[in-house]
Parts: structure tokens; C-alpha cells; sequence
């Protein structure tokens, strides 16, 4: 496979891109499996949060590329990334699925990442807030 672009990491939507439901696209397993023997990393992104990394990791092994967790980069770490870097030190309250709630490899909560990223988590009871989520 000879690639047009010199990248040495390739990221791709799921679905849609990599799969439709349960159905691996024409050729995308493929694909991915020889970027990886050429030694380029593969990540992959969602905009659903309402899942689990871990069933995405499942998802995708058993279709015939085997992944770890940190390749998949969800909507909810997005979120945190930018509130940490553009919004630090704002309120914020998250809303979502109890998946949406946890993220990264570690499965710490989003109230506590949100701590840690320096935005003022505020609990449910708060009355003025900055910034909902």
C-alpha cells in the first residue's frame, strides 16, 4: 500500500466511516490493518457519548482490528480538553448518559476531570453556573 500523504498518525470517525451499525465498511479493516504493519498509529473518534470507550474497543476487535483503549477518543474528552484550555476556572455542570458522565482509561468521572482541568465542577445544587455540559 502506498500512501499519497506522509503522516505518521491517521485518525477516523467510526461510524459511518469505519463501520455502519454493526457492518465494517468495503475495505476499512483492511486499511487499518496496514497502517498498522506500516507502523503508523490509528485513532479513532466518536461524537456519541453515550457509550463506553470499552465497547468501542470490543466493537472494533471483533471486527478484525484489535485496539486499546487509547486509541479511542470520544466527544466527552473533547469537551474536557477544551474547557481546560479555553474556559479554565468556569462553572461547569456536566449533563449526559451515565456513560458520558466517565471518561478515559481510567474511567475517572467528568465532575472529577473537571476539577483536575481547573474548571469549578459545580454540583447539582448550584444556582449560577457558567457553563453546561
Amino acid at each position: 500500500m502506498k500512501l499519497k500523504v506522509d503522516a505518521d498518525l491517521f485518525l477516523f470517525d467510526l461510524d459511518g466511516t469505519v463501520y455502519l451499525g454493526d457492518t465494517p465498511i468495503p475495505g476499512a479493516m483492511e486499511t487499518l490493518g496496514k497502517l498498522s504493519a506500516m507502523g503508523k498509529k490509528v485513532c479513532f473518534l466518536t461524537n456519541n457519548s453515550s457509550k463506553d470507550k470499552r465497547e468501542y474497543v470490543r466493537k472494533l476487535t471483533s471486527m478484525g482490528y484489535p485496539v486499546d483503549l487509547w486509541q479511542i477518543i470520544t466527544s466527552t474528552m473533547a469537551a474536557v480538553q477544551f474547557l481546560h484550555t479555553r474556559r479554565p476556572s468556569k462553572s461547569v455542570y456536566p449533563i449526559g448518559t451515565p456513560f458520558c458522565r466517565f471518561c478515559g482509561t481510567n474511567k475517572k468521572p467528568v465532575p472529577q476531570l473537571l476539577k483536575t482541568a481547573g474548571t469549578g465542577y459545580i454540583s447539582c445544587g448550584a444556582t449560577q453556573l457558567d457553563i453546561y455540559v
